[in-house]
């Protein structure tokens, strides 16, 4: 997972405090090994690093990174799926590695290509880069904001970490409440970015990029990739064979690892697929974490059962007992950084594939998003015609109408929680 941290502008002692604090809050994100730099200045800049070792085990993928030659420092949470292909390119035009990391295939595209260098990256990744050719820190964030990176700033500078709670310990961020992001949590079920829960510190947004000046000034903030157009070409057989052909291709991708990995298997049908595709690229079984309730009406058990025995994995179960989940819930909550609605099933499956001695599992999160899995974009779009002939009413009238459509709907979906199906209608009825 690894984590990082980092002052900008503060005094030399201040910043190297904070930063040890940030880093030492986040011992759970890298337990493998620590590392801190700081520049030779009266107001320098400090990097820290909390690493968890995936690629290149060895002291040789240690961070912060310096290039020897330039000087320029990176500090980088994440993985970069395609830096073997990038390793490759750099090795044409000269380049030398000392390692096998995906660290320094980064630090070395970062001196060959620049900042265009983030739009050829595959992978989830928060990182930070102090570039001394132009007194600049660079703070960049995967294209779907994958990892995440806060950060916050005061009268003597700029504070970023991989995560909320790093930034609180380290003494020089107000712990306030920020009202419009407590009532985006209860709504949605997470807080939506830039907002964190915290009044003050901001989530840099997916696909952006932060310059930042050497006193700790935001100078600019760029979006380096957006995601692409629709366009509608092909059949459906046709685009159903590309989109397998891209996944099968990516979930290969994401098996190199040089620690053992698992796949978090439901039982439905995005983590069956990434299972199964998972099977297919790899020449020994591979492992499946699920986790059971023991009543009845949670219980979906019996599927992800099947699945791994159609795939032949070793397929591992942990029962979610009441007792469990009541003597674990203190740890469950405190694992938890910026709070989300299904943060207690992660735990859960998480800290069986760790106590099955497994580093990394893949899961398949984000297929419901990206393929229309919920029953309410099929709604949404039959919502858009009144959507637009209501938006010419007065607002108070548009507030009203909202409201009744939202108790009505909930009414209509029973026991169903409202922002599982309906609650996003009420939303629509009220955009002009």
């Amino acid at each position: 997972m690894c984590g990082i941290a980092g002052v900008v502008g503060a005094p030399a002692d201040s910043g190297r405090h904070a930063c040890e604090t940030m880093l030492d809050a986040m011992v759970h994100r890298g337990p493998d090994q620590d590392g801190l730099w700081q520049s030779n200045s009266e107001k320098p800049v400090t990097l820290g690093h909390r690493r968890l070792s995936i690629i290149d085990v060895s002291e040789a993928g240690r961070q912060p990174m310096i290039d020897a030659t330039t000087g320029v420092v990176l500090s980088y949470n994440g993985e970069c799926y395609n830096f073997l292909e990038l390793r490759s390119k750099l090795q044409g035009k000269g380049r030398r590695f000392a390692s096998t990391s995906d660290t320094e295939v980064l630090l070395a595209a970062y001196l060959e290509w620049g900042e265009s260098t983030f739009s050829m990256l595959r992978g989830m990744f928060a990182l930070a880069i102090w570039d001394p050719r132009d007194q600049h820190l660079l703070l960049v964030r995967d294209r779907l904001g994958i990892k995440p990176l806060y950060y916050s700033s005061d009268s003597e500078g700029l504070y970023f970490a991989s995560e909320l709670r790093a930034l609180l310990s380290s003494g020089c961020v107000e712990r306030k409440l920020d009202p419009r992001a407590v009532h985006s949590y209860l709504w949605h079920g997470f807080v939506p970015g830039p907002r964190s829960l915290v009044s003050g510190v901001r989530l840099l947004d997916a696909g952006n990029l932060m310059r930042i000046d050497q006193i700790g000034r935001e100078v600019s903030t760029t979006r380096y990739w957006d995601l692409p157009r629709f366009r509608r070409a092909g059949d459906h057989s046709t685009n159903a064979e590309s989109a397998h052909d891209v996944l099968q291709t990516a979930v290969t991708q994401h098996l190199h690892s040089d620690v053992p990995l698992g796949v978090f298997l439901s039982g439905g049908i995005d983590s069956s697929v990434v299972a199964s595709m998972a099977s297919k690229a790899s020449d020994a079984p591979v492992t499946t974490f699920n986790v059971r309730f023991e009543e009845s009406r949670y219980d979906e058990s019996e599927y992800a059962r099947a699945v791994a025995k159609a795939l032949n994995t070793d397929h591992k179960e942990v029962t979610l007992s009441e007792t469990m989940f009541d003597s674990q819930l203190d740890d469950a909550l405190e694992s938890i950084d910026q709070p989300t609605f299904d943060a207690i099933n992660t735990y859960f499956v998480s800290r069986a594939v760790r106590e099955a001695g497994l580093t990394v599992a893949l899961a398949g999160t984000g297929g419901d998003e990206l393929f229309g899995g919920y029953s309410s974009f099929a709604d949404i779009p039959r919502a858009r015609l009144p959507a637009r002939l209501l938006g010419s009413l007065p607002k108070r009238a548009r507030d009203l109408l909202a409201q009744a459509a939202a108790r009505m709907l909930m009414g209509q979906a029973g026991e169903i929680p409202p922002q599982t199906r309906w609650g996003k209608l009420a939303d629509v009825l009220e955009t002009r």
